[in-house]
């Protein structure tokens, strides 16, 4: 690690999703490994791109023996709570409100 995963689509990337070992400095040494880098290209957004990269990721951070993986959102929770993962922590980044979360192992 680092590893990264991309999403192809007809010989093009559409979305991407990593794991490493660290993501958020201030909690690096709490928590690791992270998911990290989950993007999905506008146009392809909704299609479940970033649903399979998420599952993805867990599966083979399983795989390496990591049942339970990190992420951190400066959004809602939301999308990632309907994926299987729980808040662990709100706290704030460079000023900015995020939550950290965790894998429901």
């Amino acid at each position: 690690m680092p590893i990264t995963f991309i999403a192809l689509e007809e010989g093009g990337v559409i979305g991407t999703a990593s794991l490493d070992w660290t993501d958020l400095p201030p909690y690096d040494h709490l928590y690791s490994p992270w998911l990290a880098s989950v993007f999905v290209r506008p146009a392809d957004r909704g299609r479940g791109v970033g649903s399979a990269l998420i599952s993805h990721v867990r599966a083979f951070a399983r795989s390496k023996r990591f049942p339970t993986i990190y992420l951190w959102t400066p959004g809602s929770p939301h999308f990632y709570e309907q994926r299987g993962w729980r808040a662990l922590l709100p706290t704030t980044y460079h000023g900015r409100g995020i939550t950290i979360m965790q894998t429901i192992p």
